[in-house]
């Protein structure tokens, strides 16, 4: 709404989804903190910051990546191809992340079932085929 009432429609794109996502994480937050033991545990953001600090080139990395081929397409092709691309990566972002939500459930049932020992539906022994 805010696109199509605005003259300048790049920044009210922006500017109205940036509001959007402060106003529902402000109520998040709110929300969480009430519900909350303690607002604040050092021991959580100690372990955090020592285990994510290493991971941080690693983030700006891959961020450059996923954005450097699109901007190469778009600077070889033109803005229509990349475009395309963009659409055809993003679908693929969703399918992996349906595949890694599927994969991610089932693990841990198998590993279940293999701890109790029901190995039939798991580990098929050999046989030779007749």
């Amino acid at each position: 709404m805010a696109v199509l009432l605005n003259e300048q429609k790049d920044l009210a794109r922006i500017v109205s989804c940036v509001l959007v996502q402060c106003i529902v994480g402000s109520i998040l937050y709110i929300v969480n903190l009430k519900h909350a033991r303690k607002a604040f545990c050092w021991d959580y953001v100690k372990f955090a910051l020592l285990f994510n600090l290493p991971l941080l080139p690693h983030y700006a990395a891959m961020y450059v990546l996923d954005a450097f081929d699109r901007i190469m397409i778009q600077t070889m092709v033109g803005f229509s191809a990349a475009a395309l691309y963009s659409v055809a990566c993003n679908l693929g972002n969703v399918l992996k992340i349906v595949t890694n939500s599927i994969n991610n459930s089932i693990v841990p049932w198998m590993y279940e079932k293999l701890g109790q020992g029901e190995y039939e539906n798991w580990v098929r022994p050999l046989r030779p085929s007749l």
